[in-house]
């Protein structure tokens, strides 16, 4: 029994070595000569081989061009038939492969051809151009197993546009060179790019879609897809894109867009990175799970859903060192975007972050944005609704608003110390409904369209404000100008309160002040509105600042041609403080402007006594300086008498000639009184003398 193991055993051993000599026998590598003169290109020739035998079709027929025993450069080739192979080699160490070659399927005739190959194609020790272009007859690319494609370094390996590639294998793309697909491909096992470029010129040049959800259909891992189309693709669904560990890049260089419906991940135990360059857009539609982060580097990168940008822990970069013009945009609406966002030094183009679509939703984007280059804020927006950034923005260089629609800053920015210029559209400061936050930083503002402020808490504007827009106070907060402003554009006070702090200048710019009822206008400011720009007063006018002189102060108007004119239904509060000083306004025009009281209603001057203050007998307040008035009466005038004695009133004789009121007696004091006796008596005393003396 052990005799006929051992027998059985040696039979079996004999049978496998058979095997692997016959295995060994079964792989040839059939070398290109191109006959005598090697300038032949037909492939059923013999005499084009080494050898003089055309190479078997089988599966392990690698076949190596480079013309090793001809003299002359390779020459535009056909294939004859079918060839079955496993490797095909292009490689150009003798010198011998021209600047571009041609595969095609006959020298006349249309007959149809066809390649079969199990290992792929390879592109060696050159920079030529190969084009497999089917002239004079169909062409077909059959993958019988997985592909290896392998360009050199300025090599470009083309598959032309009237060849199919089929089969339900995949495609690796290996080597620094570019490999182009620009047929309606019908193969199913998708394609890894490891390196260089898989360049596709045509929506389906990366074959059929699965039919049901793939991970790793496209496998971005060092290399480069690049779509070079003037049309706009959908990639389905099903159709996963992963990225491994040496990341992946996505280059849109045509006029059409790419966009990617299927999920981008990373590629199973690794972190993948994704690089967007090319200046056509890609569009990212699904909800993706990259973790390595983005890179904007050139062209727009258009998401269409929150998590597009993969794990919220990636960072985005927007823009790269000369990569010029770069844009990261939201087109739908509706969504919030977690990734941090550095926007990358030195582009030498416009870094652009916003939101594109008219249709009525907001875009939020809640990372902190970094800016080591200027950036462009855009929104298309429909009315009331925006771009939100609430994450915090810092750095120094500078932020543009553009578009029609709304951006606004949510954060305090504190960090953020760069000029902002608002070129259209408008600019708000705090969240819809208010909010604490919401910020410029410590930079100056060029304000060509709308600055909005819309906060419910205090809020100390003290940005330098220039430029030719407006400015709006819409928040239920109290907004302070503190600096010498000169936009032109205009004031407006719609909610809340606004206070003036400044000094020199203008608090509110150039243009005209417009006052809604029910805000409230104050501060110890200047107002100075040129030419015939004037202020239109609906609410309540109250100097001085809460906290500051026990709320006490005198608030300046300088117009040169505009009036000060208050409305019927608004007022003045002026305050009285235990230091015996008061609010005061002072309206002096360089020009033809004047302080206009005449719609007024009676009362509308109100006393208020503050900060423990009591009135004395005698005590006088100058309430208003001008230099032109009318409408000014006593009957404006609201009078508080808490705390006086009974026989005080207040004095207002003076107050329609130079705006000072002050308390006085009814009747003489007790000192008047006596001086009042006594001199009677020495008048009496005198008339009683001299009728003595008469007599």
């Amino acid at each position: 029994m052990r005799i006929l193991d051992s027998l059985s055993f040696g039979a079996l051993l004999f049978a496998c070595l058979a095997l692997v000599a016959f295995e060994a026998r079964a792989q040839t590598t059939t070398l290109w000569d191109g006959g005598s003169n090697g300038d032949s290109g037909s492939w059923s020739l013999g005499s084009n081989w080494s050898g003089g035998s055309v190479p078997p079709s089988a599966a392990d027929s690698d076949v190596v061009f480079n013309n090793r025993n001809g003299t002359g450069a390779l020459v535009n080739m056909t294939v004859d038939g079918t060839g079955v192979f496993g490797l095909m080699t292009f490689d150009n160490i003798n010198a011998r492969l021209p600047a571009s070659l041609a595969i095609d399927t006959n020298s006349t005739g249309s007959t149809s051809r066809s390649l079969i190959l199990y290992k792929g194609i390879t592109l060696k020790n050159t920079t030529t151009s190969v084009l497999f272009s089917g002239a004079n007859g169909t062409l077909s690319v059959a993958l019988a197993a997985d592909n290896t494609w392998t360009t050199s370094a300025g090599s470009t390996l083309e598959i032309g546009s009237s060849v199919v590639v089929s089969g339900a294998f995949r495609i690796i793309k290996e080597g620094l060179g570019t490999v182009i697909v620009d047929a309606a491909n019908t193969f199913t096992g998708g394609v890894t790019i490891n390196a260089g470029t898989f360049k596709m010129t045509r929506s389906t040049g990366f074959g059929a879609s699965p039919s049901i959800y793939v991970a790793d259909q496209i496998v971005l891992n060092g290399g480069t897809f690049e779509y070079a189309s003037a049309s706009n693709t959908f990639s389905a669904a099903n159709r996963g894109f992963s990225i491994g560990s040496n990341g992946g890049t996505i280059r849109v260089s045509g006029a059409g867009s790419y966009s990617i419906s299927g999920i981008v991940a990373d590629l199973s135990g690794q972190s993948g990175a994704l690089t967007k360059t090319g200046q056509g857009i890609l569009t990212l539609e699904a909800a993706s799970t990259y973790s390595g982060g983005t890179t904007i580097a050139s062209g727009t990168l258009r998401v269409g859903v929150s998590g597009a940008l993969g794990a919220s822990a990636g960072v985005v970069y927007l823009g790269s060192i000369g990569g010029g013009d770069a844009s990261l945009i939201n087109y739908l609406g509706g969504y919030i975007f977690a990734n941090d966002i550095n926007v990358v030094a030195g582009s030498g183009g416009v870094l652009t972050l916003g939101y594109t679509s008219a249709g009525a939703f907001t875009s939020r984007f809640s990372g902190n944005i970094t800016l080591y280059d200027n950036l462009v804020l855009e929104s298309e927006s429909a009315a009331n609704f925006a771009v939100r950034l609430t994450g915090s923005i810092s750095g120094s260089k500078n932020l543009t608003k553009t578009g029609v629609g709304t951006v606004r800053l949510e954060n305090n920015n504190t960090g953020y110390s760069g000029t902002t210029t608002i070129s259209s559209g408008i600019l708000q400061l705090g969240a819809s409904g208010g909010g604490t936050t919401g910020g410029l930083g410590s930079g100056n503002v060029i304000d060509n369209s709308t600055l909005l402020v819309n906060r419910s808490n205090a809020y100390a504007l003290g940005n330098l404000i220039s430029g030719t827009g407006s400015l709006t106070q819409s928040g239920a907060g109290t907004t302070t100008l503190s600096n010498a402003n000169t936009y032109s554009g205009g004031t407006t006070l719609s909610s809340g309160a606004l206070l003036v702090s400044n000094s020199t200048g203008s608090a509110t710019g150039s243009g005209s002040l417009l006052m809604s009822f029910g805000t409230t206008l104050g501060g110890t400011g200047i107002i100075a509105p040129t030419a015939s720009s004037g202020i239109l007063i609906g609410g309540t006018v109250a100097p001085g600042v809460a906290g500051t002189n026990n709320g006490v102060g005198t608030l300046t108007f300088t117009p040169v041609d505009g009036n000060v004119t208050f409305q019927s239904g608004s007022s003045i509060i002026f305050e009285f403080s235990a230091s015996h000083t008061n609010d005061k306004i002072v309206f002096a025009a360089s020009g033809a402007g004047r302080l206009d009281f005449s719609a007024m209603t009676a009362g509308s001057l109100s006393l208020a006594f503050v900060g423990g203050y009591t009135p004395s007998l005698n005590d006088s307040f100058d309430l208003l300086d001008w230099s032109a008035v009318s409408g000014l009466s006593v009957g404006l005038l609201s009078l508080n008498t808490t705390g006086f004695d009974a026989s005080w009133t207040w004095d207002t004789s003076q107050f329609t000639s130079t705006g000072v009121i002050s308390i006085t007696s009814l009747a003489p004091e007790p000192a008047q009184i006596w001086l009042l006796m006594l001199g009677m008596t020495c008048l009496l005393f005198r008339r009683w003398r001299a009728c003595l003396l008469g007599s």
